[in-house]
């Protein structure tokens, strides 16, 4: 027989904890924070142990709330996900990859996948590196890997290796091609904020390191590589572009090669299972491969990439 705590007071104490505060766990849950600190008391005189200390911003977790916390939160996520999927009679699939990716790739195709398997639901969380992550249940994980030769876990599977290539408007440079060295005297589209991948971009095109830097403090930064892609199609300088992102605009002309170098590799996009014995899961795992293969392909055909 399971020895569970009353559920009442477990419900609370988890919103309190992951909220670090009973006013606003009160409000989440729709009940007074009386009532929060009545089943906070119920948990702590079950578990016989202090679960809060009050200090002046709040609360603070006893290192016995730390240890129960993202237990409570996970199990709690489950529940909550597998009453969506009875009620909507549907296997929800829930995926977390970039706002880039999901933008520039992912939407563009998944519709095919819905329009194929319409017994599974997919809920699509995206993010931006500027903000901070929660720690939350996802089923699939799309990442970036700046290191391909260094996967962050055993699953992890890598769908597509990263091709850059600067890019502009045909009328910001009257379409004529730059000389690589000349890249540091235009404006430049910077789509993180650590402006890692021009840095590694510059190095291999051999461009003076100083006059690189110096054109970076000058760009204009972004938070994804899909708002400098849009702003470099707007003709507002050079971005430097996945070519899986910007492969529609560069067939349509809308966005052209701004310098004479070849495309560069960097990083991968990769795939990590937290779920893999799911149907859905699995379903979907083996159709996004199929179609990271497909867009590989294309690049490899189009590009003479490798």
């Amino acid at each position: 027989m399971r020895q569970l705590p009353p559920l009442a007071a477990l419900r609370a104490f988890e919103a309190a904890a992951r909220l670090r505060s009973f006013k606003r766990a009160a409000t989440e849950l729709n009940v007074t924070q009386s009532a929060i600190s009545h089943q906070v008391r119920v948990l702590e005189d079950h578990l016989n142990i202090l679960l809060f200390r009050r200090v002046h911003s709040g609360v603070e977790l006893t290192p016995q709330a730390e240890h129960l916390l993202p237990v409570a939160s996970t199990s709690f996520d489950r529940i909550a996900r597998a009453v969506r999927e009875v009620r909507d009679n549907k296997t929800t699939l829930t995926i977390y990859c970039s706002s880039s990716f999901a933008l520039r790739w992912l939407l563009r195709r998944i519709v095919d996948f819905e329009r194929v398997y319409p017994d599974i639901n997919v809920q699509l969380s995206s993010f931006s590196p500027l903000i901070e992550r929660h720690d939350e249940l996802y089923d699939i994980e799309i990442v970036y890997l700046r290191d391909p030769e260094k996967p962050t876990s055993a699953s992890t599977v890598e769908l597509i290796r990263e091709w850059l290539l600067p890019v502009c408007s045909p009328e910001y440079l009257g379409g004529v091609p730059l000389p690589a060295s000349k890249v540091t005297e235009r404006r430049l589209l910077i789509n993180s904020p650590d402006k890692w991948d021009w840095q590694c971009w510059s190095r291999a095109a051999g461009i003076d390191h100083a006059a690189m830097l110096q054109a970076l403090e000058r760009g204009v930064v972004f938070d994804a590589d899909a708002a400098a892609i849009e702003t470099a199609t707007a003709g507002r300088g050079i971005a430097l572009a996945n070519l899986c992102y910007a492969r529609g605009e560069l067939d349509s002309g809308t966005l052209v090669p701004a310098t004479d170098t070849d495309p560069f590799p960097l990083g991968a996009h990769a795939m990590i299972q937290h779920s893999a014995n799911n149907y859905a899961v699995k379903t979907f795992s083996k159709w996004l491969l199929e179609r990271a293969g497909e867009t590989c392909d294309d690049l490899k055909r189009t590009f003479a990439v490798s």
